[in-house]
């Protein structure tokens, strides 16, 4: 399990911003390394548009919005995680409410317990 030390980064990044973004390749590399080949290419690709949004706005706060809006796209824009979801379940079904199995109930007696007081 990966080990996140805020303050010992936090602190490089005060003090060497070049080593900090040379250490914050290397932790992003390892991290694409460790998940299945399948899945590389495609963390490969979101990290270069994540570098380019950075590169595009040297402000951080500004670089983390765009970040954030992007992945909100990936969720909601067309194409997006829910649209995926409903070409496999339908259209319809996030709208139509969940229907409610229905089944006997048996007593169990003298497994209840007693309120006392």
């Amino acid at each position: 399990m990966y080990s996140f030390d805020f303050d010992d980064w936090h602190t490089l990044a005060k003090t060497d911003p070049e080593a900090f973004e040379r250490r914050r390749q290397r932790e992003i590399q390892k991290l694409i390394a460790s998940a299945p080949d399948a899945m590389q290419g495609r963390l490969e690709s979101l990290q270069w548009r994540i570098d380019r949004e950075r590169e595009r706005h040297p402000s951080p706060a500004v670089a983390c919005q765009k970040v954030f809006e992007m992945m909100w796209d990936r969720v909601y824009g067309d194409g997006g995680l829910l649209d995926s979801i409903n070409q496999l379940v339908g259209p319809d079904s996030l709208s139509r409410p969940l229907e409610t199995p229905s089944a006997r109930i048996i007593p169990l007696h003298g497994t209840h317990s007693r309120r006392t007081g």
